[in-house]
């Protein structure tokens, strides 16, 4: 997924159980989803290369806890989560193909594999922590970002959390940028707590909520930019 050491998929916080243990290079999952290395660990478990077996191509698995299983209220959660990101279809934001139970492990995501770097990787290897982008690189990176967040917006859904780490930076054979894509909407927020990062607001809202969501709006723009 990277073409640096550093983990494209690591979060603050992690959970205090998870399934590593127990799953290892070459263990294949549904019969479909043969695992090839594990490439982070965050808020939602542990990440994983695979190859889908039955597309035939090679794919991210996010994992959850798996003691969320026993919770039916946030088994719902998750699928709702889930159903929201899957409807957004756009050529800047990173595909989630499915939400899978394996028995013993619990829920996990499958997700577009991309090749390249986030972008703070991207900046850190190419000018360093001190010094800028060139006005022509941020104006080709962040506008797919902003189309991408406006095509959210106007199906009703709210990122919450554009940061550097979260816009990935595809890469061709010279390491030239050859696309933008936004990844992680909120999938592993939707976990950790009822605030969400994700955020489906309906037709009928009260003013009170309409202004939270100005706001809302207000910040993705804020932290784009």
């Amino acid at each position: 997924m990277t073409t640096t050491n550093e983990d494209p998929y690591k979060t603050i916080e992690q959970p205090d159980e998870e399934p590593a243990a127990i799953l290892e290079p070459g263990t294949i999952l549904g019969n479909r989803y043969e695992l090839i290395k594990q490439i982070g660990r965050g808020g939602m478990g542990v990440v994983w290369s695979a190859q889908d077996r039955t597309a035939n191509r090679k794919v991210v698995l996010k994992f959850v806890p798996s003691e969320l299983k026993n919770f039916e209220t946030a088994v719902a959660q998750l699928k709702d989560s889930f159903s929201k990101i899957h409807e957004l279809q756009h050529q800047h934001i990173c595909p989630v193909y499915t939400l899978e139970e394996e028995f013993s492990l619990g829920y996990f995501h499958v997700m577009k594999w991309l090749e390249g770097e986030t972008l703070d990787q991207y900046v850190v290897r190419t000018v360093g922590r001190q010094q800028p982008l060139p006005l022509e690189e941020v104006l080709q990176i962040l506008l797919p970002v902003a189309k991408a967040l406006d095509y959210a917006h106007s199906n009703r859904i709210i990122h919450r959390d554009i940061k550097p780490s979260n816009i990935f930076v595809v890469l061709d054979d010279a390491k030239a940028i050859r696309d933008v894509q936004v990844i992680d909407f909120g999938l592993a927020s939707e976990i950790r707590s009822s605030l969400t990062r994700v955020s489906l607001f309906p037709p009928d809202l009260v003013a009170v909520k309409m202004g939270r969501i100005r706001n809302l709006l207000s910040q993705n723009c804020y932290k784009m930019s």
